[in-house]
């Protein structure tokens, strides 16, 4: 970008931790204009739902193994 501040920093780490957040910040902001997301599950249900399943077989598992001791 020709008029981005960051040419001027003269720290090669920040300059490359700037860049990134930028490519990162560019991303996030494309992520709305994305239309498969628009067909797709609710991540949250599908993500409560795999730790519950997760969690579940844990106490399940937890369970079995004190009754075999």
């Amino acid at each position: 970008m020709p008029l981005s501040p960051i040419g001027y920093i003269d720290n090669s780490q920040v300059t490359m931790g700037l860049k990134a957040l930028r490519v990162a910040n560019t991303r996030a902001g494309s992520l709305g204009k994305d239309n498969r997301h628009s067909h797709t599950i609710d991540e949250y249900v599908i993500t409560r739902d795999t730790w519950m399943r997760r969690r579940n077989d844990q106490i399940h598992r937890d369970l079995h193994d004190r009754s075999v001791q």
